[in-house]
């Protein structure tokens, strides 16, 4: 899913690309088990954050 973007995402874009997934019968989660889901991405590291405050967009960590 977050192949589909070019360059880093606010949590929002990513929130929204995953209800689209919902709504297109793709996942079958509620909007708290969506949020949740992005949140163990960020705090496992699949996704890097850059940015400060309000402005933190996040991508999908580089392989090493």
């Amino acid at each position: 899913m977050m192949g589909g973007f070019s360059k880093p995402v606010s949590f929002q874009q990513i929130f929204d690309a995953l209800r689209g997934l919902r709504k297109d019968q793709s996942l079958t989660r509620t909007n708290e088990q969506l949020r949740t889901m992005v949140k163990q991405a960020i705090n496992s590291e699949l996704l890097e954050r850059s940015g400060k405050g309000k402005r933190v967009y996040y991508a999908l960590k580089a392989e090493a």
